[in-house]
């Protein structure tokens, strides 16, 4: 039997603070112009120019070959100590030379995306991160040699691991994804909703009847917790969001498969992203 061929190169890559990474749909990042329009008389078509331009926010999909610097960038907007960055999108041949660059200066990270996590799923995920950028400049390719990870490590849908302080968590077989965005104060996260087996429910509804009925919801009785990306086998932790400040929003029994489960909707306050 013929040896199976190694997986294609990445298409594009992503340098950033001397790290390269590569990366996935690629898109924005190029300039765009607002056009002012007006009426120089009672009648008439109107006149139309270019009043000013700006570039469109750039976008991109990584999996868990994010690199130091892409992290510390993620980890600072998450906290709420953002910071800028600049760095180049580098088209690549199918040998992973260079043919051609985008460069993009002062980065700051408007969202970042988590995928969601399905246990029947056999389908891989991605990290989506959109950054605002304050200007770009495209270079034609010079067919330099581009490094990056030589063996990506699985990232699938299906390979996960949730934890809640006090909470069972070990039949959780959905988690929606996650999006962190910027808004004008700061970074706010979407709500975290889980979807788990009937059988765990008690202690769920316990946390319900006390933290929103009960109104016993202070920041002491918010939980704490982690989503760990996991390898193929389970015997390795590829990556971990932790959360921070949980708290529990709404219960509600779900009917939606051969399995009847609960979904719980929470909110959070912020996460931090370390991979080994």
């Amino acid at each position: 039997m013929a040896p199976t061929p190694p997986p294609s190169p990445p298409n594009f890559a992503v340098l950033i603070d001397g790290k390269t990474v590569p990366v996935q749909s690629p898109s924005g990042g190029y300039a765009k112009a607002d056009v002012r329009t007006t009426f120089p008389g009672a009648s008439g078509p109107p006149q139309r120019q270019i009043s000013s331009f700006g570039y469109t926010n750039f976008q991109f999909k990584l999996g868990l070959e994010l690199g130091t610097p892409i992290l510390n960038w993620v980890n600072a907007a998450l906290k709420g100590n953002p910071v800028t960055k600049n760095g180049t999108l580098i088209e690549l041949d199918n040998q992973n030379r260079a043919k051609s660059y985008l460069d993009f200066t002062n980065g700051a990270i408007g969202e970042f995306g988590v995928p969601g996590f399905d246990t029947s799923s056999t389908s891989g995920n991605a990290f989506t991160l959109m950054a605002s950028i304050k200007k770009s400049t495209l270079r034609p390719g010079d067919n330099a040699p581009v490094q990056m990870p030589s063996r990506p490590k699985p990232f699938l849908a299906s390979n996960f691991r949730l934890k809640i302080d006090g909470l069972p968590t070990t039949t959780v077989r959905l988690i929606a994804p996650l999006s962190f965005r910027r808004t004008n104060p700061g970074i706010v996260p979407t709500d975290l909703m889980v979807t788990f087996a009937d059988r765990d429910v008690d202690p769920w509804r316990a946390w319900a009847d006390d933290f929103i009925v009960k109104g016993n919801n202070g920041q002491d009785k918010e939980k704490q917790g982690s989503l760990e990306v996991m390898a193929p086998d389970f015997a390795e932790v590829l990556a971990t969001l932790t959360i921070k400040q949980i708290g529990i929003l709404e219960l509600v029994p779900v009917d939606d498969s051969s399995i009847r489960s609960h979904r719980a909707s929470m909110y959070f306050e912020y996460g931090q992203f370390s991979i080994p």
